[in-house]
């Protein structure tokens, strides 16, 4: 019934457009699910980056909640699939005894039943996470469609977090060749006022920077700065 998916007809346009397309692609991924899995209510995405576990993508506010609380106590079933790399299933929250307080949480804010699988490979871990609201929900057919889903996302995951590198890669760049432009243009200005060589003119700029304890980019920005001020101020208003 879900055949010819156009979600799945752009994977390959969206993976290789920018970073923020790969992140689309995720958020699209996700939605896929929930409307594939017949006993899912909200779906999200689960990584482990340097800060902690976080959710990159989710569809449903029961989702949003449900890895929100499981965040804040440090346990639960996505955080135990994504650590163990099992696949973690949840029939009843009410009758749920693992994880400390965190069953008694889920239920108040409305899960029910929970389905947890590990993303498949990576160096990134990571878990897929059905969110019902009925208990019972999540049966064979949810376990089938998230598992091959899952595995779809890791790969969707890893051409984004390849585009994010490359994004900040590309931004460094920029920023080294502005700040090699402007002091380019403060050693010029030194070179023409004191009539010295580059090599001296740039020394005096490290000095400056050193001395006041500021970058040479600042000092060499507050330079061209002043002395564009000035050429304003000579050439006085236009017209008249």
């Amino acid at each position: 019934m879900h055949g010819g998916d156009p979600v799945l007809d752009r994977v390959g346009e969206k993976g290789a457009g920018p970073a923020g397309a790969g992140r689309a692609l995720l958020g699209d991924l996700v939605d896929t699910v929930v409307r594939l899995a017949p006993g899912a209510d909200a779906c999200g995405l689960t990584v482990q980056r340097a800060g902690g576990p976080l959710t990159i993508a989710s569809a449903g506010e029961l989702a949003r909640l449900g890895d929100a609380q499981q965040y804040e106590l440090g346990v639960g079933p996505c955080l135990e699939s994504m650590r163990e790399g099992v696949v973690v299933a949840v029939p009843d929250m009410v009758a749920e005894r693992r994880w400390g307080g965190y069953p008694a949480r889920a239920v108040a804010a409305g899960v029910r039943a929970t389905l947890s699988l590990p993303l498949p490979g990576g160096e990134t871990p990571g878990a897929l996470n059905l969110y019902a609201r009925t208990p019972g929900a999540l049966g064979d057919a949810d376990r089938q469609i998230g598992q091959q889903w899952a595995d779809l996302l890791a790969g969707a995951l890893a051409t984004t977090q390849s585009l994010e590198e490359h994004r900040d890669q590309v931004g460094q760049l920029e920023q080294a060749l502005v700040s090699r432009t402007v002091i380019g243009q403060a050693t010029g200005l030194l070179m023409a006022r004191a009539d010295c060589d580059a090599a001296v003119a740039l020394e005096a700029l490290k000095r400056q920077s050193q001395h006041t304890n500021r970058k040479l980019r600042e000092v060499a920005e507050e330079l061209v700065a002043a002395h564009e001020r000035g050429a304003r101020t000579t050439a006085g208003p236009a017209g008249g």
